[in-house]
């Protein structure tokens, strides 16, 4: 059974309803509302107890954790349904019954700021600069996690990550800081950080922002296939908000890998020779949504069990289109 989260009149979304399974990733414009959903998600596995107690709060002062404290109203209607959480809000009240919680890791697009505020955090203290809880959050489970680590590799980038004290990358014999080095490093570093060294014991739902923010699209392949294996591990589970197509493809990748094995054993050998095994994805397992205008809509093939040709060749056939009519004008202007 996947989780079933519906949403009335909260924030961004009118009204959606969606099932959050073992990987769900949600797709569409800025300002859309796929970090609503996602904050949602997170804020509804994030409980200091896993006693069963059903209880009333202020739904926005909970919110005010995730940066969506002033998104409800007196129209605003929750519910998230599972086997694990039961969790209903209406108007500015919400009850919250819990059998068995997930801990929630929730990696913001403002992970890119640690490696810097991390050097400076001292200042930021002394001048009482605030920073939203979601992000303080994020960056004690990034401070927890990398003093938890050895340092790692990341070989399709050919890097190597160390912390002595500060963090340092080595590249091509060259060590550099972090809070000095390219943007897309220090995207993928805290998430990287994060993800291998928090807590590994426990069971997580790790909710993550743009992975591919500042990523060239072969960086951003890689690191869908790293976190596929990674963050759907045991019961783990793994929901993405996303811009990229890229990471729409690689993922289809990996849920196609999985149907041509299942489906043709005789093969599996030369498809994980294509893409390891330990990234492939279920079908049944997985979700995706195209977020906008308020609600959202499945872009899944009910056929295939795999992303719509549509929703892959979108974008890219809309500035076709416009390439071609261009090239009309251009063939028309010459004769």
């Amino acid at each position: 059974m996947a989780d079933k989260l519906i949403v009335r009149d909260f924030g961004p979304i009118r009204f959606a309803e969606m099932d959050i399974k073992k990987t769900t990733v949600l797709i569409g414009p800025q300002g859309s509302g796929k970090s609503t959903l996602a904050k949602l998600v997170a804020l509804m596995n994030d409980k200091p107890t896993p006693v069963l107690f059903p209880e009333l709060y202020g739904f926005n002062m909970e919110g005010q954790r995730y940066g969506i404290g002033g998104y409800g109203g007196e129209s605003t209607k929750i519910d998230y349904d599972s086997l694990k959480i039961k969790f209903k809000v209406e108007a500015n009240k919400f009850e919250f019954l819990s059998q068995h919680l997930m801990l929630p890791v929730f990696i913001p697009t403002e992970r890119i700021l640690l490696p810097v505020l991390s050097v400076s955090i001292m200042g930021l203290l002394n001048n009482n600069v605030a920073l939203p809880n979601f992000i303080t959050a994020f960056g004690a489970k990034y401070e927890i996690a990398r003093k938890n680590s050895d340092g790692f590799k990341i070989e399709y980038l050919d890097l190597e990550y160390r912390f002595r004290g500060e963090e340092y990358l080595v590249k091509n014999g060259v060590t550099i800081k972090l809070s000095e080095s390219a943007s897309g490093y220090q995207s993928i570093i805290p998430l990287k950080i994060v993800v291998e060294n928090y807590l590994p014991d426990h069971e997580k739902v790790f909710i993550i922002e743009e992975p591919e923010l500042n990523l060239y699209p072969t960086t951003q392949k890689n690191l869908i296939y790293y976190l596929a294996d990674r963050c759907t591990k045991s019961d783990n589970e793994l929901m993405m908000t996303t811009h990229s197509p890229y990471v729409l493809a690689a993922l289809n990748n990996l849920i196609f890998a999985y149907k041509v094995a299942n489906e043709k054993p005789e093969q599996a050998e030369e498809v994980e020779k294509v893409i390891p095994r330990h990234s492939w994805l279920k079908p049944h397992e997985f979700a995706a949504y195209f977020v906008a205008d308020g609600t959202v809509r499945s872009i899944i093939n009910p056929k295939t069990g795999l992303i719509s040709e549509n929703e892959l060749d979108s974008v890219s056939d809309e500035i076709g289109d416009e390439f071609d009519t261009l090239m009309d004008i251009y063939r028309s202007k010459k004769e």
